[in-house]
């Protein structure tokens, strides 16, 4: 079984990457733009069709930071909506007992 992550981090994308556990392999699956320092990824707890989900992010911009919805569409990612914050570290969570990003 292949596991799909997606990756924030100190940089200007997120990063789609599949795992498989059987040997061991992470593979970079495709890059796309995201936010300066978009640190924390979130899912939405809202249903949507297969192959589309939404996801939430924040960056941690000391001086710019904003909030963005995400859509995950197959193999990328894309900003859909974005609100300037005050900058600085923050943390989103939205509470779920567990997410399937393949559908």
């Amino acid at each position: 079984m292949t596991y799909n992550l997606l990756a924030g981090g100190y940089r200007n994308t997120f990063a789609y990457l599949s795992f498989e556990p059987s040997s061991a392999k992470l593979k970079l699956v495709s890059e796309s733009p995201s936010p300066e320092n978009a640190s924390w990824i979130e899912a939405s707890t809202t249903k949507f069709k297969a192959p589309s989900r939404v996801l939430y992010s924040l960056s941690e911009d000391a001086e710019k930071g904003v909030a963005v919805s995400l859509e995950l569409k197959g193999e990328e990612v894309k900003i859909t909506q974005e609100r300037k914050t005050n900058g600085a570290p923050a943390h989103s969570e939205v509470v779920m007992a567990w997410l399937d990003l393949t559908g």
